[in-house]
């Protein structure tokens, strides 16, 4: 049974800038989409919160060893499977890398630490999910179309594999090749 079938959201607006209640409905459409998905691969997916906290950090996960941002999905296995959390992250397109000549998207380095704080206070792997709509990109000379579809990462040693960092290290970029292309924008049900 898909535990999402009744959640009722707006109609699905894509789109990057704008107000915060857009920009929050876009990437829950994606969480969403997302989640669904892997409830059809076989998976439980439990939404953990939604909103945000008056930290800007998110809803918050609180173990004995702590709290810590909470990401997004709980996805398990039934049956004994591996347990992990899931961050969503949906994106316009991602950022052609034009010293790198390949595409790459990112996070805030506060974001980056959050996601580990989790994984370490609670003893889960926690995931990051890139959900790319290859939309929206000016035309960059040499490039190639931008892709679309969900990448995924492990947190760990993510830190190690990134490409560089950005504004006094702020912010941190992957290339997407060096990340698992999982799903297509129309395995997701996502019509761009």
């Amino acid at each position: 049974m898909n535990t999402f079938e009744n959640d009722a959201r707006p109609p699905r607006k894509y789109g990057g800038y704008g107000r915060f209640e857009d920009r929050l409905a876009f990437g829950d459409n994606h969480e969403l989409a997302v989640a669904k998905w892997l409830e059809t691969r076989g998976r439980r997916v439990t939404r953990l919160a939604l909103g945000a906290c008056d930290d800007g950090g998110g809803p918050k996960l609180h173990t004995i060893n702590g709290s810590a941002t909470a990401p997004d999905l709980l996805v398990a296995k039934p049956g004994g499977g591996k347990t992990k959390l899931l961050e969503v992250k949906g994106k316009t397109a991602a950022t052609w890398h034009r010293f790198g000549l390949c595409w790459e998207t990112a996070i805030s380095l506060l974001e980056l630490r959050r996601y580990e704080e989790a994984e370490h206070s609670t003893g889960l792997p926690v995931w990051l999910g890139f959900v790319m709509l290859g939309k929206g990109v000016p035309f960059v000379e040499r490039a190639p179309p931008p892709p679309s579809g969900l990448f995924v990462a492990a947190v760990a040693g993510l830190r190690a594999r990134a490409s560089h960092t950005y504004g006094n290290g702020q912010m941190i970029y992957w290339r997407l090749d060096d990340l698992c292309h999982l799903a297509t924008l129309a395995d997701l049900g996502i019509v761009v």
